[in-house]
């Protein structure tokens, strides 16, 4: 090794005390994020694990009414969440006086997507959520939707503390926040006898937008404190339309990829649906375990826009390849330690999804293909999350229409229709779906790797 990579290798972050590109850095960077991004999923597993003791009915309504949800959710996370890719690269440049503008503009945005979404929330529920689900998904999807705006503001918020690499803040928020989920749920959901009824669904809802507002309230004091607001200029909340623009225009094109690949789970979702009730819960117990786990790969993938921001900020592209090499360590180690359990005694989770079940023929069907679906999980989660780093590079680079794109097309041809073809009309097993699943991961890895290979690492 020459004298001058070897002195690119110890060159120490601008973001932690670690050296640039290495797996501490990456850690140090992703793991609050990947908790910050738990936040989310956590609410949604917990509010199916919780409503699965409650009614196993009550858990597949919410898992149709959540895929819904997310198919907005993702538009407005997208798009929000861009504004740490600016803040990054100011924080590269040392440009500190121009870090909060991106993040007031994507605040506006999200309280007028707020709006926009409320008619739908109020009005055509029944639209996005199956026949046999409509009561209790309905009222589920009409909460949560109505107020998405908060979801907007704390991913915009929390792009501020990101962008700079202050992430600790993040994770006491985190698990405040679904500290207060969790017994929210508990308590709503069952309800309190002699004093009020079960919630059901209606109570999930509630835990969660109670947990979202305090962590808003909690972002927005500190985002407005006395330093902040002298260092960054935290209370200029202008609007600035150029800028709000250009946050758009960079933040659509993944955001609408996303959206598109939420969308095609939620057909899925509705068309295995009417194949039976089994193909139904199979494929909602392999969402709740996926969407368990996958906060990992979009914290990792934030932190690999604000490594990678940062280092485009500040010139220095050369370091990429060992950010990518040191991600992938961490994604891989994360994947053998929170899923691979589930491939040798899988029962102890799957179990727990069907206490409420009281038909013991049922149980043992719906355990047997949960069983052989949780290996195709596995591989899809590691295929998945070698995307979600690579589009991280990408969104640095803002390079988001390839993620549209890819995701849109690779989801559609390569999961959907397959889906459709194999289960629903020629009646194949409800872990097929999986298998499907898994060969759309391969297809987006391929694609995915290879845009950022071209993009950035000539």
């Amino acid at each position: 090794m020459s004298a001058e990579s070897m002195q690119d290798t110890q060159t120490v972050s601008a973001l932690t005390r670690y050296p640039v590109g290495s797996l501490r850095e990456i850690s140090s960077i992703s793991f609050p994020l990947m908790l910050s991004a738990l936040s989310g999923a956590l609410m949604m597993f917990f509010d199916r694990y919780i409503l699965a003791q409650y009614s196993v009915e009550s858990m597949n309504a919410v898992t149709g009414a959540s895929l819904s949800i997310w198919i907005f959710h993702v538009l407005l996370l997208g798009i929000t969440g861009i504004a740490e890719v600016f803040v990054g690269q100011y924080n590269g440049a040392k440009q500190f006086d121009k870090i909060a503008s991106p993040v007031w503009q994507m605040i506006w945005f999200s309280l007028f997507v707020g709006m926009l979404l409320l008619p739908i929330a109020q009005l055509i529920p029944h639209f996005f959520i199956p026949e046999r689900y409509h009561a209790e998904g309905g009222i589920y999807f009409k909460w949560l939707l109505s107020f998405s705006t908060l979801v907007g503001i704390n991913t915009a918020l929390t792009a501020f503390f990101v962008g700079q690499g202050k992430v600790k803040l993040i994770t006491t928020i985190v698990i405040l926040g679904n500290i207060i989920n969790v017994f929210g749920d508990l308590l709503l959901v069952f309800g309190i006898k002699g004093i009020f009824e079960p919630l059901g669904t209606l109570g999930a809802a509630l835990a969660t937008i109670a947990s979202q507002m305090i962590q808003f309230a909690i972002l927005l004091s500190v985002f407005l404190n006395k330093n902040n607001r002298a260092l960054y200029k935290t209370h200029q909340a202008h609007i600035k339309f150029s800028e709000l623009f250009e946050c758009i225009k960079i933040g659509l094109p993944s955001a609408l990829g996303h959206m598109v690949e939420i969308a095609a789970w939620s057909i899925q979702f509705h068309m295995l649906s009417m194949v039976s009730h089994t193909h139904a819960t199979i494929i909602a117990i392999g969402q709740s375990i996926f969407g368990l786990v996958a906060f990992t790969s979009e914290g990792l993938s934030k932190g690999v826009t604000a490594i990678a921001s940062n280092l485009i900020g500040a010139k220095n592209v050369k370091s990429i390849p060992k950010v990518f090499t040191s991600s992938f360590v961490l994604h891989l180690g994360i994947a053998c330690i929170l899923i691979a359990p589930l491939l040798f005694h899988p029962e102890w989770l799957l179990e727990d999804f069907l206490s409420a079940e009281t038909n013991q023929e049922t149980i043992d069907l719906v355990l047997h293909y949960a069983a052989l679906s949780c290996s195709w999980i596995f591989l899809y989660f590691i295929f998945d999350g070698v995307v979600w780093i690579s589009a991280g590079f990408l969104t640095a680079a803002k390079d988001t229409v390839f993620i549209l794109v890819a995701n849109a097309l690779n989801s559609w041809i390569f999961a959907l229709i397959p889906t459709y073809y194999f289960v629903v009309i020629k009646g194949a097993s409800p872990e097929k779906a999986w298998i499907m699943i898994t060969l759309y991961g391969v297809v987006n890895m391929i694609c995915f790797a290879w845009r950022m290979k071209v993009k950035l690492l000539r």
